[in-house]
């Protein structure tokens, strides 16, 4: 077999996106050589580009003119954690046109026939603006764009983390996206894109806005419905059992003896079950409720209202 024809075959799928707003060019593994036989290796591609400046005509029948702009090597793309077959052009202007094409190389470095063809008029997306909103194990993302460039299709608010990896996404359309499964009190590091589709059919993302997303608990616990109270020598005893499945970081008492207006008289820690109330005036009849409190500052409703008279004391008999 000539040695022309153990050449890689052209690479197939060439596709172009802008993850955080670089233009990537990507492009499949040819699995042949031009014989129809098993490709036995690859020693990288050549990516072809030809541009047009804005005004030009970018038809499919005018002269390209195409420079190799990058060798590119993917075993060492892959050692670094990037796409083995892609890469991302670091010199683009707004408004061109660049037209694509990939090349295989054999081991020895031959190329093989070029791909066909992938075109984009490169109009970047600004990065957007961004407030986080904490919630309840879910941050929500307020997103206002900085404007869609004309003939760019709104798609997608997107948000990623750290490693790259997507948290969510949501409609151009809904001005926020929520990111949910967050721990509450632990601040996640992220960024926000939005991405459009260009009148070529390609996806792209402006550059990513950073954010800190940081949950934090909103959920009240559950008042005690067996608040009870009892005469003591020392005054009014009251007790509760708790309930719900958040412990309680603080315990409030209020009271309303007679016609006085209601007042808060304590604070304990949530791990009491009892207080005893030595203020108590007998006589009178005296309200009492309890609002809890969790570690995060969220109360309760108040808790059901329980009556007690402490007795008078008794002409001629000490009191205590």
């Amino acid at each position: 077999m000539p040695s022309s024809l153990r050449l890689p075959a052209a690479p197939e799928g060439v596709r172009l996106s802008a993850p955080g707003g670089v233009l990537r060019v990507a492009w499949d593994r040819p699995r042949k050589d031009l014989g129809g036989r098993p490709l036995e290796g690859i020693g990288g591609y050549a990516v072809l580009r030809a541009g047009w400046a804005p005004g030009e005509d970018a038809c499919a029948s005018c002269p390209e003119a195409p420079q190799r702009v990058a060798r590119v090597d993917p075993v060492e793309r892959a050692a670094r954690g990037l796409p083995a077959e892609a890469w991302e052009d670091p010199d683009t202007r707004p408004g061109w046109t660049y037209r694509y094409r990939v090349r295989a190389l054999d081991p020895e470095g031959r190329p093989g026939p070029p791909s066909a063809p992938a075109d984009i008029t490169w109009v970047p997306l600004a990065p957007p603006r961004v407030e986080p909103i904490p919630g309840d194990g879910r941050a929500f993302v307020r997103v206002e764009s900085a404007g869609w460039p004309e003939r760019v299709e709104p798609l997608e608010l997107r948000v990623y983390g750290a490693r790259g990896e997507r948290l969510a996404r949501a409609p151009a359309g809904d001005g926020g996206v929520e990111v949910e499964g967050l721990e509450n009190g632990r601040a996640v590091e992220a960024e926000v894109r939005v991405a459009g589709r260009t009148p070529e059919g390609w996806e792209v993302e402006s550059p990513g806005a950073p954010v800190r997303l940081i949950a934090v608990d909103t959920t009240p616990p559950v008042a005690p419905s067996t608040l009870a109270a009892f005469t003591d020598p020392g005054g009014a005893l009251l007790a509760w059992v708790p309930e719900g499945p958040e412990p309680y970081a603080r315990v409030r008492i209020f009271r309303k003896a007679g016609d006085a207006r209601a007042e808060e008289i304590a604070r304990v820690g949530g791990a009491e079950t009892r207080y005893l109330d030595r203020d108590a005036a007998p006589g009178v009849v005296l309200r009492y409720w309890i609002v809890v409190e969790d570690a995060a500052g969220n109360r309760s409703l108040p808790s059901r209202e329980v009556e007690i008279r402490i007795p008078s004391p008794q002409p001629g008999r000490n009191t205590p």
